[in-house]
């Protein structure tokens, strides 16, 4: 099996505490997305890894602010 394309399009809303992060599925329907994983934090590799249901388009990366 392949591994999916990267999302055909990424926005990274930030706010106050907060980034909104969204996207749309690879332009390759083909190949079956199962999920996506979103990585934030300072250095590499990502100090934080997110999965979310293939379904989903947005995530909200919260309290940014501690």
């Amino acid at each position: 099996s392949r591994v999916p394309d990267k999302p055909s399009s990424l926005h990274v809303r930030p706010l106050i505490n907060n980034i909104v992060v969204s996207w749309t599925p690879p332009d390759n329907q083909n190949i079956v997305v199962r999920g996506y994983a979103i990585g934030y934090g300072i250095g590499s590799p990502h100090a934080e890894t997110i999965r979310v249901d293939y379904k989903q388009r947005y995530y909200t990366i919260e309290n940014l602010g501690k």
